[in-house]
């Protein structure tokens, strides 16, 4: 999904458009793991002495959501990431901005490939353990990102436009297991994105689309 080895410094970490990824009740269940396993780093991420600045935070995770493009996230971020001063990302992704580069390590972080250059540039700029914490940050929004995917695939599903590659067998799985997180997460959604407007996501390749 990435190609990130010897590249310049405004292409670090090339994304191949994923298009809206979900998960499988498989997935669902390797990625709570993970996660679990990262969760310090993460929670170092809010609340440690030495955490990772807010808006950093939110840069990456704002950047991650647009690569999956999730809706629910994308929002939710996005207005947190104003409260807590988030600049706003350039257009076309380049840049060589803090802000900029945690979006595009985050990016190649859950990509899951190379993600050298990338690593090589916010270590530039962050300690070893503002780097692990972003890390985390990223997985855990990635984790978000398609729950809230899989909710869509299931509410597709039922105006009968059943996504590619998702299966309601694994929809209801997945759906089942979040209940009681997710239930307060899609209302968060619809009220950000009810005051805010939903949010847009380029084609792949044009300026704002992913990387």
């Amino acid at each position: 999904m990435t190609d990130c080895a010897g590249r310049a410094s405004e292409e670090a970490c090339q994304i191949v458009d994923p298009g809206k990824p979900t998960f499988t009740f498989t997935g669902f269940v390797a990625a709570l793991a993970q996660n679990a396993a990262g969760l310090p780093a993460l929670l170092a991420a809010y609340v440690a002495p030495g955490r990772l600045d807010p808006a950093l935070r939110e840069a990456a995770m704002v950047a991650v959501s647009r690569m999956n493009r999730c809706r629910h996230c994308t929002a939710i971020h996005s207005a947190w990431g104003a409260a807590v001063g988030m600049p706003e990302a350039p257009a076309d992704g380049a840049g060589d901005d803090v802000g900029t580069l945690a979006g595009r390590f985050a990016r190649c972080a859950v990509a899951g490939t190379d993600l050298a250059t990338a690593e090589r540039e916010i270590a530039q700029r962050l300690s070893p353990s503002e780097v692990r914490q972003l890390a985390a940050v990223a997985r855990a929004i990635d984790f978000a990102n398609r729950c809230g995917n899989t909710w869509d695939a299931f509410e597709g599903r039922l105006a009968g436009r059943p996504a590619e590659g998702s299966s309601l067998v694994d929809e209801l799985a997945v759906l089942g297991g979040l209940a009681p997180a997710g239930v307060p997460f899609l209302a968060l959604s619809r009220l950000v994105r009810a005051l805010r407007g939903e949010p847009r996501f380029s084609p792949p390749g044009a300026p704002g689309g992913p990387r």
